[in-house]
């Protein structure tokens, strides 16, 4: 989670990159679609919004959330990070804002 102190103490870039290359040396041990490489991609999601590169932090994001619901073992926390960073994303997007609220409410109960 060294990323995502990155991403709190705005080095987006140092985030990012960190994110990325703890996602693929995580995919030479679990799955691509394990718990713990969405969470690297949502982090990679939020710096990427932060560093202004919308369509891949909506990639990102999407992808992460997908993985994450889909896995039984994710911690709530987890969850939480992720639905909180698609929301932000879906928000940058100028998607329907009571659809990313949503996420921020489920984003509250899990944590």
């Amino acid at each position: 989670y060294l990323a995502w102190y990155c991403l709190l103490d705005g080095r987006a870039h140092e985030a990012r990159s960190l994110a990325e290359s703890a996602r693929r040396l995580l995919n030479t041990v679990v799955d691509d679609r394990h718990h713990v490489v969405a969470a690297c991609r949502a982090i990679e999601a939020q710096a990427a919004l932060e560093m202004g590169d919308l369509p891949a932090a909506a990639a990102l994001s999407a992808r992460a959330l997908d993985d994450a619901l889909a896995s039984s073992a994710i911690a709530p926390d987890q969850t939480s990070m992720i639905r909180y960073v698609r929301a932000r994303v879906m928000l940058a997007q100028g998607l329907d804002p009571r659809a990313a609220h949503a996420f921020l409410l489920r984003a509250w109960d899990d944590y």
